[in-house]
Order: C-alpha cells, then structure tokens, then sequence
C-alpha cells in the first residue's frame, strides 16, 4: 500500500509554487507566460507598491493553457482571504506587471476519506504535506449548517485556511484536486479497504449541525455518489474527466454485484495505476 501511493509523489512533487508577471489584463481576465501550467491552477495576484510593502490583490485561476506559447488564460476575482469587515480593505485592480503566484499553497492538504484506516494509509504515505485534519473542515460546516459540503463550502475553508490541494478517496481511487476550484488534477489507484463509511467523511466530530433549509443542508445519503457528483459537476467542460468519473462510477458498482470487499480481496482497480487528466 505504501509503494503504490508514492507512486504518487512524482505528480505531487511539480506542483511547486510558479512566480511570474501578468503579460496583460482585460478586466477580469488576464495572460501571463509561464513554463507549464494546468487548467483549474490556482493563485494570486500579489502588487509591490515598494521594495518592502506589497499585498494579494486578486485570486487567479488559470482557464486555459497554450503549451506552445507558454501563455496561460486566467479568470481574476477578489481576494477574500484576508477579507476582515472591520477594517477598510484596498481596491486595486491587476494590471499588466503585477506578480502572478500559481499553487501558493500546494504544501497544504485536505483529505476526504470514508474511515479513519483510509485516512492514516494516505497521510501516512505523504510526508511531504502538511495535512489540515477533517475535524476543522467539519467544525467549519455546522456555520452554515451543511452536513453535505457543497463546492463553495470547499473554496471557502481553503482560501481561510491557506490549504492549495483536496484529495478525494473514493472506491479505490484517490482523486487530487484544486482545493479552490475543484478543478481535477490527478487520479491514481489507491485500494484501500475501508471497514466502515463515516458521513459526511471521517472527522472525530460527532455530528456536523444542519440548517432548516438550503443546498447542503440535507443529510448525506451516500458517500461515493455524492463525491463523485461533486467532482463531475466542478469539471463539467472536460469530456475526459467526464468519462474518467463515469468509469469510476461502472467500477465501483462492479464490485457489489459480485464479491464483497474484504481485506484480502480489494476492490477492482483502474487498469492504469495513475494518470494526470489535461483539460
């Protein structure tokens, strides 16, 4: 189990922090020339008004990348991670010049997993990230009052909490995300047999509060279908990702139709151990 998750680390490890300058801005969508990027990488948009004072600006996201040009397409919006109301906040705009920072906080993870076996497996086999513990994603759910975490709920807690990537276990498939836009980067095979499933996911909270009404509301009723909707539905452009869920959600059907799961017999795997999915 601990070879075959860090077969993972080479996909892990050229996530490092890309520092570049926007080549040119359109209201809230700019360019900038980068040596790689993929689509749904996240970042900010930093201004130095001197040699010792600068600020974030804006959150990026890159929509597209020309790997001949070395030109990444970027959506801009407001930067809600030092959001305090209390306090005046700056109104600049990005401009040409302004530092784009790509995976700022690509050392920091969250991970989504049915039980606590498949969670210590996972963190265990990476040591190179700094893990942020479901308890405090759970906490940060009974605000709103959402025991089934929706998209925004994500984005939110990771632009708080400073977490770059969300890794998502499901069946025997360990799906790596932006933490920001769920945008899909990476799946491998990750055959972990779980003992039991915790809803909404493993947290040693006992229960996540719920509000009267509204998406996320309502109780989960089952694991991997939700997670996997949840993945489709934020890559929903991507004809490949769309038929890598699809496969997933065949296979993971499979299984129950035949044999039990045991822990000397995993469920079925993909038959390619891991794969990076292009946009």
């Amino acid at each position: 189990m601990r070879q075959l998750l860090l077969t993972l680390l080479p996909a892990l490890l050229t996530a490092t922090t890309l520092t570049t300058s926007l080549t040119g801005v359109n209201d809230d969508k700019a360019t900038a020339e980068v040596a790689q990027a993929e689509p749904g990488l996240s970042g900010v948009i930093v201004r130095h008004f001197n040699d010792v004072h600068s600020s974030i600006i804006a959150d990026a996201k890159v929509t597209a990348y020309d790997a001949q040009s070395h030109i990444a397409q970027l959506d801009l919006r407001p930067y809600e991670g030092l959001k305090q109301n209390a306090l005046p906040q700056g109104t600049w705009s990005p401009r040409q010049g302004d530092t784009l920072i790509l995976a700022p906080d690509y050392s920091r993870a969250l991970l989504i997993a049915p039980d606590a076996t498949v969670y210590d497996r996972i963190t265990a086999a990476f040591k190179t990230l700094h893990w942020v513990h479901p308890d405090r994603f759970a906490a940060f759910l009974s605000v709103p009052g959402h025991p089934s975490p929706t998209a925004e709920d994500f984005s939110e807690f990771c632009t708080e909490n400073a977490v770059g990537l969300l890794y998502i276990h499901l069946d025997t498939t360990l799906y790596t995300l932006d933490c920001k836009s769920l945008a899909l980067l990476h799946t491998a095979d990750a055959p972990v047999t779980r003992s039991a499933v915790k809803l909404p996911f493993y947290s040693r909270v006992e229960s996540i509060r719920k509000a009267l009404w509204g998406t996320g509301s309502s109780d989960m009723d089952a694991y991997d279908p939700y997670y996997l909707e949840l993945i489709r539905d934020a890559n929903a452009k991507s004809a490949q990702i769309d038929a890598a869920v699809t496969e997933h959600s065949a296979e993971a059907a499979a299984p129950a139709a035949q044999t039990p799961e045991t822990d000397a017999a995993p469920a079925a795997t993909h038959s390619a151990s891991s794969r990076r999915l292009r946009h």
